[in-house]
């Protein structure tokens, strides 16, 4: 996953401001590729590393101690892979933006847009948002939580009458008959999810999310990897110009 390595100086100067932002926001879809990573990690991490974590002291701890202990360990595990998960929403949304504002670049730069494989975004942004269908409701749901339930009516906006949520074969969560149901930043295994403008939304934080993620950016690189080869070209053709010029007396 390789950021296409363009050439912004060769292109009109007009264009220079705007194509350095392009170029900046291409970079930035490889950092949010690597955070999701990172927030992937950091689930793993709290999982495998919590029964080391608020160990008791002495070599015979009281049973209080212990079951504190062990309260105190599940509780952090719990807020730490919450805290993953909702990063990895944020990021999500991120990238999203980013690739969205970069469109908005191509009347500002049109001739480094002359060279991008528009096929290619196109087959980006179908795969991102195939893979990513609640992204903005999960991001709004994310970054907002003291405001879901902050009132009576709010909450009611936000609870869904279709909720079904498993763990195998069995009902994790479920709406029964006519009795709405109210989720904020819900976790079950991997999945984080919530009640939002009375959907029920969310995403799993997974490796095989962040290879998706990884696989949009790459479509989104191979789509600007024109943009390279063709301001490579014209810095080319601007030194075999000047080399042709007559030299002066």
């Amino acid at each position: 996953m390789d950021v296409p390595f363009i050439l912004t100086p060769e292109l009109p100067e007009n264009e220079h401001e705007a194509a350095r932002a392009v170029v900046s926001n291409l970079s930035n879809l490889k950092h949010f590729v690597q955070r999701l990573d990172d927030a992937n990690t950091l689930f793993d991490l709290s999982e495998s590393q919590y029964e080391t974590l608020f160990t008791p002291p002495g070599e015979d701890p009281p049973a209080i101690e212990v079951f504190l202990a062990r309260q105190r360990r599940n509780h952090a595990r719990g807020n730490w892979q919450s805290m993953a998960a909702r990063d990895g929403a944020l990021t999500i949304y991120d990238f999203y933006r980013a690739n969205q504002l970069t469109a908005t670049l191509r009347p500002r730069c049109p001739t480094l847009f002359s060279f991008v494989d528009d096929s290619k975004l196109r087959e980006a942004n179908t795969l991102f948002e195939s893979t990513f269908k609640d992204f903005g409701l999960v991001r709004q749901a994310a970054a907002h939580p003291g405001e879901v339930a902050a009132t009576p009516e709010k909450r009611r906006d936000n609870e869904s009458f279709d909720v079904q949520e498993t763990i195998g074969e069995f009902a994790a969560i479920r709406t029964i008959g006519d009795v709405a149901v109210f989720v904020s930043q819900g976790l079950i295994n991997r999945r984080y999810t919530s009640t939002m403008n009375g959907q029920y939304v969310g995403y799993e934080l997974s490796k095989e999310t962040v290879r998706a993620l990884e696989s949009v950016a790459d479509l989104i690189f191979q789509a600007f990897a024109p943009a390279e080869e063709g301001t490579k070209a014209l810095l080319l053709a601007r030194r075999l110009g000047k080399m042709q010029q007559p030299q002066q007396d």
